[in-house]
């Protein structure tokens, strides 16, 4: 049964994933991925922290995790297309060692005509972080 027309992927981390300086969050569990009509416009290889967006087109990318450190410091988390992070589409923080936080970054990547975008959440802070749980919605909006 279809019940919308544009391509839809969800992936979580239910268990804890420590992520270096500079490293990509990696997603252990695709929970929904709808292709509506075979449009399959989203691809993600479980385990991977790279979803590829295939079709031309407007994409909503919200991504929420609960973080902490084993040392304190500042925390940078940004969501990257084809490896440059995206203004506005990230969230900044001050952790404390071991004190668990929240945080939720959302923002629109634009696939251009015959092209494709590879999105990821990357660690760009100055310390490791432990992601204790984490989410990343991919919706094609237009």
């Amino acid at each position: 049964m279809c019940f919308h027309d544009e391509p839809v992927m969800n992936a979580v981390n239910s268990s804890p994933v420590i992520v270096p300086i500079g490293g990509v969050l990696p997603f252990a569990s695709t929970r929904v991925k709808d292709f509506c009509c075979n449009c399959s416009g989203i691809r993600h290889e479980t385990g991977s922290g790279r979803f590829v967006l295939l079709n031309e087109g407007d994409y909503q990318i919200i991504f929420t995790g609960s973080y902490t450190s084993n040392s304190s410091g500042s925390v940078l988390v940004n969501i990257e297309a084809d490896g440059t992070a995206i203004t506005g589409g990230g969230f900044e923080d001050t952790v404390v060692e071991h004190v668990v936080k929240s945080g939720v970054a959302q923002t629109i990547v634009k696939v251009y005509c015959k092209g494709t975008t590879s999105v990821s959440i990357v660690n760009n802070s100055e310390i490791p972080i432990k992601f204790t749980s984490s989410c990343i919605s991919i919706v094609k909006v237009r």
